[in-house]
């Protein structure tokens, strides 16, 4: 079994995962990036919202490539000559900057299968869920917002843990907590490369 450990120094990265019956378009003005093209559905409030199949804007299912035209600046990296890739947007202002995204059922070529974002922008508190949770929420407001969580031990984190919530088509959201209980990472897109702890297989 081949197995790549993708790790980021910087604390701001978003990792995104390829995942299938994901949303296509979005109604969102992002300042400096060329606009998303409409919805049929009503567009959110909150352009940064945390869904199992989206982050604002950046959406489980879209090809990589098709990910860099819409979001100006995504810098990718090759791991295991194209079975696998990850992308982030180093030089942006969040959230965009604090978000990153991964391909590997199909290839770094492939679609995106996860999202993950790093860190929130605490002046407007996005990105957030429907129900509120976002980066400095804390664990038992995770179990207060999504009744039946199932938690699991952090895999690197003494007294932190994995908070994992499914859809039940396919799509999951991970939020992670430090040692104090306080999520510092969410997770979203397809099962299973939203459970790999170390992105690649």
């Amino acid at each position: 079994m081949r197995r790549t450990t993708l790790i980021f120094a910087v604390p701001a990265v978003l990792l995104l995962a390829a995942c299938t019956s994901a949303p296509t378009d979005y109604d969102i003005d992002i300042p400096g990036l060329d606009p998303a093209p409409t919805a049929s559905e009503e567009p959110t409030s909150n352009p940064w919202l945390i869904e199992f199949d989206h982050v604002g804007p950046v959406i489980i299912d879209i090809p990589m490539s098709e990910l860099g035209g819409r979001l100006p600046g995504l810098q990718i990296e090759d791991y295991g000559g194209g079975y696998c890739g990850t992308g982030y947007w180093p030089d942006a202002e969040l959230p965009l900057g604090s978000m990153g995204v991964l391909a590997e059922s199909q290839g770094i070529q492939g679609p995106v299968d996860r999202v993950f974002v790093g860190v929130g922008d605490t002046s407007t508190g996005e990105p957030r869920t429907e129900t509120g949770i976002g980066v400095g929420s804390t664990r038992n407001d995770v179990l207060a917002a999504y009744p039946g969580v199932e938690e699991s031990p952090h895999t690197y984190v003494q007294g932190g843990s994995y908070l994992d919530v499914e859809n039940g088509s396919g799509l999951a959201m991970r939020f992670l907590t430090d040692e104090s209980g306080v999520v510092d990472g969410i997770i979203v897109g397809r099962i299973p490369q939203v459970y790999y702890i170390e992105g690649c297989l």
